[in-house]
């Protein structure tokens, strides 16, 4: 094994064989198992800059728990979070979950999460569409509605659920319940590539979610830092402001390597079970490659993904020009508008090669290169003059010693 960096506590790159550089995170400290349920309880009760949970709350409270999709250990945080409002001696009646629209109701996991919050706790997936769900918060500063999970608008206390994984733009870790537990209208608007191009766009965006959250009083939002392997690095609980930049400082720790170099070749392999096995995880795969290769250089992304495209990702199947699809993802209004951009603007630049679970023609069609097998993605590896491993690609943030280069 040869070192490349000083700071092998957070994570380590390795050399496996000549040409072949391996980065993986590598935490001094992490939890698995029951360790997380006690560690999110812990959270609830030690908040950052915010009384304790049980100090919080009385047991008359009702209260809304909003659970992001893609959340590493879900059920055990879930656990812990129960746990910690028991011990607040809130009655399991008074409590109801509100699931991200990405959990479908007839999967394994939504099952597991109903069995374990037991039948007295309710367990919905959030309609942006279903206005009978949805309930009036305020109005932005232009005059225009904010619409939220009744839910969420209706409980006394709430305890939003989220992983601190940075998305396609800038605007990234966030303990928001916007847009993601808005209606359709909201989280079009904020996840229109368009209104995320500059700095300033960026941070009115940002100032807009911190108002909403205050108009809620979210004082116990819990951040999940994902570690290696199934391990969780750690779980933050506080205010909004306060918990979402000690995510972020965290995430960086772990998960943005300096590496000396660029490769020919980074193959992004995304890890998980099938909660990370998703388009966004892939464009973030994508976007880490893409951010080491050479000029010229190829990227390969391994994932177990078998869900079509959907809604912006769509705009890339046999596309003839895809400047023209990256102009008209522009001004689109999509939840994944902004990272179906990222991609097509990765895919004008270079060749991506992809081994995934979708049908060859498929990925063909999208404009990827598709790998059928191990062997033929090997070749690629022998073939290249230089090439990185990107290890839980979805999560990792690389960067050069000298950004020059």
């Amino acid at each position: 094994m040869k070192d490349y960096v000083s700071n092998s506590s957070y994570w380590k790159v390795d050399s496996e064989h000549d040409g072949v550089v391996i980065v993986r995170a590598n935490t001094p400290t992490s939890y698995t198992g029951l360790e997380i349920a006690a560690k999110t309880r812990e959270a609830l009760e030690h908040p950052l800059g915010y009384p304790a949970l049980s100090l919080s709350t009385v047991p008359s409270d009702s209260v809304a728990i909003s659970l992001e999709y893609g959340v590493g250990e879900v059920e055990q945080v879930l656990n812990g979070t129960l746990t910690a409002l028991g011990l607040a001696r809130i009655e399991q009646a008074a409590i109801q979950v509100l699931l991200a629209p990405e959990y479908l109701s007839d999967s394994p996991l939504t099952g597991r999460i109903i069995e374990l919050v037991g039948s007295n706790t309710q367990v919905k997936i959030h309609n942006p569409e279903d206005e009978e769900n949805l309930a009036l918060l305020s109005v932005t500063p232009e005059g225009l509605p904010v619409r939220l999970g009744r839910i969420l608008c209706e409980a006394d206390i709430v305890i939003p659920i989220g992983a601190a994984i940075p998305l396609a733009y800038p605007q990234a870790i966030s303990g928001s319940f916007f847009p993601r537990f808005s209606d359709n209208a909201m989280s079009k608007r904020f996840s229109q590539p368009a209104a995320q191009q500059s700095k300033q766009q960026r941070q009115k965006l940002l100032d807009e979610l911190a108002a909403f959250d205050a108009l809620l009083g979210t004082g116990h939002v819990v951040l999940v830092v994902p570690g290696p392997g199934d391990k969780i690095a750690d779980i933050l609980c506080g205010p909004t402001g306060l918990v979402v930049n000690r995510a972020r400082d965290r995430y960086q720790e772990i998960w943005s390597p300096a590496l000396p170099n660029r490769a020919e070749l980074v193959v992004a392999r995304i890890a998980g079970d099938q909660t990370q096995q998703t388009w966004h995880n892939l464009v973030r795969a994508v976007a880490a490659a893409d951010a080491i290769r050479t000029e010229d250089g190829m990227i390969a992304v391994c994932t177990e993904l078998e869900r079509p495209p959907f809604r912006g990702f769509k705009r890339l199947l046999d596309a003839p020009d895809l400047s023209a699809v990256e102009r008209a993802l522009q001004s689109e209004k999509h939840p994944d508008s902004a990272h179906a951009l990222l991609l097509c603007q990765v895919l004008q630049q270079s060749t991506v090669y992809l081994q995934s679970k979708l049908a060859p023609e498929l990925a063909e069609s999208l404009g990827f290169a598709p790998v059928s097998s191990t062997e033929e993605l090997n070749r690629l590896v022998k073939g290249a003059r230089s090439c990185i491993v990107l290890d839980q690609a979805q999560y990792l943030q690389p960067k050069l010693l000298d950004p020059s280069l």
